[in-house]
């Protein structure tokens, strides 16, 4: 997913942090359980493999940037494929993933890519990862954010002079409300809606075609379907000394939901299983995503992906979808 969202965001709070993912091996199942048991309290090493079932899964993911674990440290332990995939060997004899992900990958891409025979392992899969659509729509975010030329790090830092004392450029704040003014301008003028109206339209068109070309090179292969979280979400712009309020929170969510919204639609005739990641990062109270601006520091990081506890949510996400049908 490396669509450039091109703005920032403020840490209003502290989040309260989540459980890992699912512990299989509890006291109430020695197969899916809660978390009030250790592995080793409950099944010596022998009869956790005595448990195991006897078969291989073969797992195949398709998507962009978040799929691939862009900015993770050790994206193939971490990323969230990775992390499903040790859950399941818990339960079956050996996991094996092949990730053909690609940064800003959007649905055409992946049409192409599926096209020219660059998913060989598809044909082996039981299960399909599949996580797309994001960069059809959230690619245009540099345009919104950039389309005046302005530099925001540099305004930013001279607002960051501005909090602590620096009072010699008296137009700073004047200068963030005019810049959060035409970017709000842009994000609904004809020319960006029609851009983003493209992309959800292609979106829509393809998903079809990529189900199609899954089932045709793999019939019994289970498809899930990851829907798209919004990177920003809630976050609308309030800076002290500044009117007006960045809309970036609502921009966020509407397009997000559009983008699932199609997702969701075209389910029942896809014959693909929704994975709702958009929900459990809504939910989140955690820090799960790398964007963030600290004003005391004026540390400014524009990176919308999620980090290694993102991973790991949308891990567990996918492990309480795939539970009704691979784990008994």
């Amino acid at each position: 997913m490396l669509f450039i969202f091109c703005m920032v965001i403020l840490v209003f709070a502290s989040c309260d942090l989540l459980n890992d993912v699912y512990d299989f091996y509890t006291s109430d199942n020695p197969v899916i359980g809660n978390n009030n048991s250790t592995t080793a309290e409950v099944v010596s090493e022998e009869s956790k493999a005595s448990l195991k079932i006897d078969k291989d899964l073969k797992i195949v993911a398709l998507g962009d940037s978040i799929t691939r674990g862009y900015g993770l440290g050790n994206p193939e332990k971490e990323r969230f494929t990775a992390l499903v995939a040790e859950q399941l060997e818990k339960i079956y004899n050996h996991v094996e993933v092949t990730n053909y992900a690609v940064d800003g990958m959007t649905s055409s891409g992946l049409l192409d890519l599926l096209e020219s025979g660059g998913a060989e392992k598809l044909k082996e899969a039981d299960i399909v990862m599949l996580c797309i659509g994001a960069n059809n729509v959230l690619q245009y975010a540099a345009d919104l954010f950039l389309h005046d030329n302005t530099d925001i790090q540099k305004l930013l830092e001279a607002y960051g002079s501005f909090l602590l004392g620096d009072r010699s450029n008296t137009d700073v704040p004047q200068a963030v409300k005019a810049y959060f003014e035409k970017v709000t301008a842009y994000a609904s003028s004809p020319e960006f809606t029609i851009k983003l109206e493209d992309g959800l339209a292609k979106l829509r068109e393809d998903i079809p075609v990529i189900i199609s070309f899954i089932r045709k090179e793999n019939p019994s292969a289970k498809i899930y379907f990851a829907n798209v979280y919004s990177p920003y979400k809630c976050m609308n712009i309030t800076l002290p000394y500044v009117e007006t309020i960045l809309p970036l929170g609502d921009l966020s969510d509407q397009n997000v939901e559009k983008i699932n919204k199609i997702i969701d639609d075209l389910k029942d005739a896809g014959g693909y299983t929704v994975v709702d990641v958009y929900t459990r990062f809504k939910n989140s109270r955690e820090k799960i995503i790398n964007a963030g601006l600290d004003l005391s520091t004026m540390n400014i990081n524009f990176d919308p992906h999620p980090n290694k506890r993102g991973h790991a949510l949308i891990a567990d996400e996918y492990i309480s979808v795939l539970t009704e049908d691979y784990i008994p």
